[in-house]
């Protein structure tokens, strides 16, 4: 053997034990927890102050901004507070007596926000800044000040708290609505940032109280004497930042109406109510209804109407509300139908239990479900919303109705990360030389003592696979509001639960970073808003971070009149003298998480932004795509119809290039083969293309991409070409054989007059002979040892192969179907009733043209075997024909020359049967590879991993018996001369026999050295072998998708 053949038959098992390595560590190791919350600062309350304005940005979290401040000021010993509302009032009555009573009015946005001193709590105020200074923007106004916010101090707190707020004015040197009268412009922006920790249980009355102050002060302040400046201002209340304070403030309103107060402004179209804009409050009306009204709650009564009248005898008049949890759970469990999760299916609800939101939206996914079922039973006493909520409030009856459903709670928090960057666990971080923390163990993250809760997420899933045994879970949601809990818990399940679907509400950019992809990928989102509104709407800005960022922007666009509608069933429309109606409906969406997009799914209803809902992981969005355009035009702008044209017309390029290889290099045959089958797999794929195009256009469809992770099309392109590959493999392997057969035939003399003649059965019990198992075995009768007699028998079985190989392939496809039951069907990322059924047509086609490819090859090796194996039991006679010259030429008997005919015959034989392995191989890795994750949510279930491992080591263990009959009929034939050496060395002896006993021992010696140095067909060296280059193949194309998904993650 060569150096270069060593060294490549090294590196290769060296890759190979490598692959096995890794694929070992992913499958066996257990990686701990890790929460990817950062640490927070937090918040303090200080009394002390001396300056109005605190350095911050426009994307700074303004609370944290005044706290800084504050802790500033305290450092340097500062007095008591140098100004306050007085001079917010005295700027205000400026701003308002500066300016013609014809002017424009001023805007007063009370915006509540999160005050919450914990992490998410920081970034949900930083992303309520950013989408209000983006809608502000929009509506062309800009900051008075961009490096600075003021702030006052609230004294009805105890300690007293502050409150920042900064000045917009409309933008000069843009004119944003050229035809707009100007009295459609507010003149001044004034936000005030509220922290909802500066209310109470009164959340109401302390609203009103701030507007009455800041009204009293501005109507009071000596720069408006005798005039009411505040008839032109306009309040507006952005808000609650929840639902547990929207349903605090309904009780409010419905218990304690007679009470409020609210100050005589300007309030235009609202009959001198106080517009309220709620873009984060998403609990549905029935609920809070039900939750205030309890035994009194009354079917006839309209929940929505009911909250409205409530808040407009309080003073408020709700304007807008993102879509309810309600219709988040309809959207969700829509889209587990389209995707064969059925009613009765198991399906886990794992929520938080300590907020108002986590408590009621596994309810509400409950009622849903409970009205989707239309199977009668238990579940049919679900009549209506609200009689649902009311029934399966008990959570026993809840058991009874919906036991498909079962519920599963945790605390916020789970990681323990505390404000201030302190870990709540029972090990702290450690920190190295360079500052930097390192990664705890496992055994101190999730020790079970402490306030991290991450012990508690391991046996929560521990129950759940108890739970589920027999029948595992469909489908499992996690209904939170924090983010990173959300992402712990897809760590803990997503191994555990390979096969199932995860879903989730809200969208959040959190869950589209590359590195929570492993965990988060294919994960199902329902949201009330994608990332990005209406191109008219969103203009400059980039996609936000999360959707309560988009339902926020659309609120402070309607607050400041950029964004209306004259009626609540009209459509939007924006302010301009181009106005024009806006085809959109704030309706939920869902989305799947992808590898480097956010692919929509669109949904059963309309989606609030039809032109774009996509974006990158990168610096850049994407281009918008429209889910309602013609599927020929979307064909036209995929990537997928180039690919397949470029191959097309690359393979007709290389046609003339091919016919011009001298035969020396490449066969005609072999020519005639890559010309035939890559010219019709690039048609298939041109076909293929344009079908899977028409199939994703369709109604709640299957998307299309190619290597998201989200699509199974790609998976059905290789299948599909898997298939006419197999066909192709049947016609080149059928054509190797038979030219070779005739090649052996017209070489050594074994005439066509004595072929065998194919008897075909004639009547059913000879057809039900030919299906008997006993009659698929290849067997030589072993009565005739002359050559021509065997290669007949030989070419028996040939021509009857057919017969033994469909029932084999019907066997082990019952076999297979049967292991599938045993182990549990695999999971079939399919949307929709088309692309399930083209993946369950398109998987029985390619199994079905690879399991006869496979028994094709192995049969032909098995022939081939029983052949070679009576080479081995007793010298063969060769035709005189062509024995006879040989015989003369190296002066030694025929029987002696026969033996390495033998050798050469199977060698030669063995060179065209044993490179057959390679087909089925390469059949068997592109349906193995086509469930990679690459494509979709695919996985490898124990019992495919079963068939895929008996079915690989069937047809190896039939090329290695070949070789073991090949290698065992050499070691006759060299027995056999050996044993002649022995017979003229002692004939030798006698007299006048020394001479020619010694030329025939030379010329044996010669003929032994030539039959052990034959290096084809079963006797090649094992790096070069059939086998072990088989082998190579697999492991090869599994490292290179291994690749390929590291670097498309990355």
């Amino acid at each position: 053997m060569s150096t270069n053949d060593k060294d490549l038959s090294t590196l290769a098992l060296s890759g190979a034990v490598i692959l096995v390595a890794a694929l070992g560590g992913y499958l066996w190791s257990q990686a701990p927890l890790k929460s990817s919350r950062p640490a927070n600062p937090g918040l303090e309350r200080h009394e002390a102050v001396i300056e109005q304005r605190a350095l911050a940005r426009l994307w700074q979290d303004p609370l944290a901004a005044v706290d800084a401040h504050l802790k500033t000021q305290k450092a340097r010993g500062a007095g008591s507070v140098a100004r306050g509302w007085a001079e917010l009032a005295e700027e205000i009555a400026g701003k308002l007596i500066a300016k013609p009573s014809s002017a424009p009015l001023l805007s007063v946005l009370l915006v509540m926000t999160d005050g919450s001193p914990y992490v998410e709590g920081t970034e949900q105020r930083i992303r309520d800044r950013y989408a209000v200074g983006a809608a502000l923007g929009a509506a062309c106004y800009v900051p008075e000040d961009g490096d600075h916010v003021g702030y006052v101090m609230w004294n009805r707190s105890d300690p007293p708290s502050s409150i920042p707020f900064e000045w917009y004015r409309p933008r000069k040197l843009r004119d944003c609505d050229p035809g707009a009268p100007a009295s459609t412009l507010f003149s001044d922006v004034l936000v005030l940032w509220l922290s909802d920790e500066l209310f109470g249980d009164r959340p109401l009355h302390d609203l009103a109280a701030l507007a009455n102050q800041l009204t009293r002060l501005v109507e009071e302040s000596p720069m408006a004497p005798g005039v009411k400046p505040m008839a032109r201002v306009a309040f507006r209340i952005v808000g609650p930042p929840g639902s547990a304070m929207l349903r605090s403030m309904v009780s409010e309103a419905k218990e304690n109406r007679p009470a409020l107060s609210w100050p005589a402004t300007h309030q235009d179209d609202t009959d001198g109510l106080v517009p309220l804009y709620s873009p984060w409050a998403s609990v549905s009306s029935s609920i809070i209804y039900q939750s205030i009204e309890g035994a009194r709650a009354r079917e006839e009564v309209d929940p929505d109407q009911w909250v409205r009248d409530q808040l407009r005898r309080a003073g408020l008049d709700l304007v807008y509300r993102p879509p309810t949890d309600f219709a988040l759970a309809q959207t969700l469990l829509n889209e587990l139908h389209l995707r064969r999760v059925r009613e009765g299916d198991p399906i886990a609800i794992i929520a938080e239990w300590d907020t108002f939101y986590g408590r009621n939206l596994p309810l509400e996914f409950s009622v849903a479900a409970c009205l989707n079922d239309h199977r009668g039973g238990p579940a049919s006493r679900c009549s209506s919303h609200l009689q649902g909520l009311r029934l399966l409030a008990n959570p026993q009856v809840q058991r009874e109705t919906v036991p498909w459903i079962h519920h599963y709670t945790y605390l916020r928090g789970l990681d323990g990360e505390l404000p201030g960057g302190e870990s709540g666990g029972a090990a702290p971080r450690k920190a190295r030389k360079d500052g930097k923390e390192t990664d705890r163990s496992l055994d101190e993250l999730e020790r079970p003592e402490g306030e991290s809760q991450l012990d508690y997420v391991r046996r929560l899933a521990d129950r759940m696979e108890e739970d589920s045994d027999g029948r595992r879970f469909k489908a499992i949601g996690i209904l939170g509001s924090d983010v990173y809990d959300k992402l712990l818990i897809l760590q803990a399940l997503r191994k555990r639960f390979p096969d199932t679907l995860f879903f989730t509400t809200d969208l959040d950019a959190r869950l589209l970073h590359p590195s929570q992809y492993e965990w988060t990928h294919n994960l199902l989102i329902a949201s009330h808003f994608g990332l990005e509104l209406h191109p008219r709407l969103q203009q400059e800005s980039p996609p936000f971070r999360n959707n309560y960022q988009s339902s926020t922007f659309f609120a402070v666009l309607q607050a400041l009149g950029h964004v209306y509608r004259t009626c609540p069933a009209c459509p939007y429309e924006i302010k301009g003298a181009d106005s024009a109606a806006l085809d959109i409906a704030a309706v939920p969406a869902v989305y799947e998480v992808g590898r480097t997009l956010l692919v929509p799914l669109g949904s059963t209803m309309q989606a609030l932004n039809p032109a774009t809902t996509m974006m990158t992981r990168g610096p850049a969005p994407a281009a918008p795509r429209a889910p309602d355009v013609h599927w020929a035009r979307r064909l036209a702008t995929s990537r997928w119809l180039p690919i397949a044209m470029t191959i097309f017309f690359t393979f007709c390029l290389i046609v003339p290039v091919l016919r011009s290889i001298p035969e020396e290099i490449l066969s005609r045959e072999t020519a005639q083969f890559i010309l035939q089958a890559g010219v019709g797999l690039a048609l298939a794929a041109v076909v293929a293309v344009l079908g899977f195009a028409w199939a994703a256009a369709q109604p709640n469809g299957e998307p299309l991409f190619w290597l998201e992770g989200v699509s199974i099309w790609p998976t059905e392109l290789i299948r599909l070409l898997t298939a006419i590959l197999c066909i192709a493999f049947f016609r080149l392997g059928h054509g190797l054989l038979a030219a070779n057969q005739a090649a052996l035939t017209s070489r050594y003399g074994l005439t066509e007059s004595e072929a065998y003649e194919r008897s075909t059965p004639s009547t059913a019990a000879q057809w039900l002979t030919r299906l008997h198992p006993a009659s698929w075995a290849v067997s030589f009768s072993g009565s005739a040892k002359h050559l021509a007699a065997l290669w007949r028998e030989h070419d028996a079985y040939a021509r009857t192969q057919w017969h033994r190989i469909v029932p084999q392939t019907t066997v082990l496809g019952m076999l297979g179907g049967l292991l599938l039951i045993l182990f549990g069907m695999p999971h079939t990322p399919a949307r929709g009733s088309v692309a399930w059924w083209v993946n369950a047509v398109v998987w029985v086609l390619s199994t079905a043209t690879l399991g006869l490819l496979v028994f094709y090859v192995v049969d032909a090796i098995r022939v081939c075997t029983g052949f070679i194996h009576q080479f081995a039991l007793e010298q063969t006679q060769w035709p005189a024909e062509i024995i006879t010259p040989l015989s003369e030429q190296r002066k030694l008997p025929a029987d002696l020359i026969g033996e390495w005919l033998d050798i050469t015959f199977i060698a030669e034989r063995t060179k065209v049967v044993g490179s057959l392995i390679h087909y089925p191989l390469i059949a068997l890795f592109l349906i193995v590879a086509a469930r990679n994750r690459i494509f979709d949510d695919w996985s490898y279930p124990p019992g495919l991993l079963v068939i895929f491992a008996v079915t690989a080591a069937y047809i190896l263990a039939c090329a290695v018996l070949l070789s073991f009959a090949a290698e065992k009929a050499r070691g006759s034939a060299v027995k056999r001369l050996r044993d002649q050496i022995y017979f003229l060395r002692a004939k030798a002896q006698e007299p006048g026999q020394g001479e020619r006993c010694t030329q025939q021992i030379a010329q044996i010696d010669q003929m032994l050295r030539d039959i052990e140095g034959v290096r084809q067909g079963a006797f090649a060296h094992w790096s070069q072998h059939p086998v072990f280059q088989a082998l190579l193949l697999p492991s090869g194309g599994f490292s290179a998708l291994a690749l390929l998904d590291y670097f498309l993650t990355q």
